[in-house]
């Protein structure tokens, strides 16, 4: 699990969404204090039938 703040996460999204495609999870922080989650979508067969 990688943590960053809320400034280097817009600095460095492409390099964390790459991360969280390899299987990283990036908690980002804001003065110190985790307030999001980046993880993998998983996609399912239901969730995929309700969007089309």
């Amino acid at each position: 699990m990688i943590t960053v703040t809320i400034t280097e996460a817009k600095r460095d999204f492409s390099r964390l969404v790459k991360l969280v495609e390899d299987g990283e999870e990036v908690i980002i922080t804001r003065r110190g204090e985790p307030i999001a989650k980046l993880v993998a979508f998983k996609s399912s067969a239901a969730h995929d039938e309700s969007i089309a």
